[in-house]
């Protein structure tokens, strides 16, 4: 419900001069209040304000959360990489190759302590976000 009811709320802020609406939840007006108009597009598709905007937050956070896991992810595969190709190299002396491979490695663990941002979802939830996660974002940048 929320990804179809999220386009149709993208598409009514588009239209007509509605977008400046969307202020209240960007953090932009001094007011803790929706617009009325904001409430009453809710109140018509069955939501409140405060839920529909707490989904929508929790899955910018989480897909956030998931893009930087993965980032991470491979930047730790390449590191890891690198270190097999410093044991491959013939050219280094022993302590060449000791004193490169833990610079890696503790790059390796720095980054892994680096990601202690957790996403705001169950795990069952934080699956079903990253099965679908390529369409969320597309709905979500609308």
């Amino acid at each position: 419900l929320f990804v179809r009811d999220w386009r149709k709320y993208s598409r009514w802020l588009k239209a007509d001069g509605n977008e400046y609406k969307a202020v209240a939840y960007l953090g932009v007006s001094r007011s803790n209040d929706y617009p009325p108009e904001v409430v009453r597009w809710m109140d018509e598709h069955g939501w409140t304000a405060d839920r529909f905007f707490l989904l929508e937050r929790k899955f910018r956070t989480t897909l956030s959360v998931q893009d930087h896991e993965t980032k991470q992810t491979r930047l730790i595969s390449h590191m890891e990489n690198q270190i097999r190709q410093i044991e491959e190299n013939t050219s280094l002396s022993k302590e060449e190759k000791q004193k490169m491979k833990q610079s890696f490695v503790d790059m390796i663990r720095s980054l892994r302590l680096s990601l202690n941002v957790k996403a705001p979802v169950s795990p069952e939830e934080y699956e079903l976000i990253k099965l679908n996660h390529d369409a969320l974002v597309k709905v979500l940048a609308d």
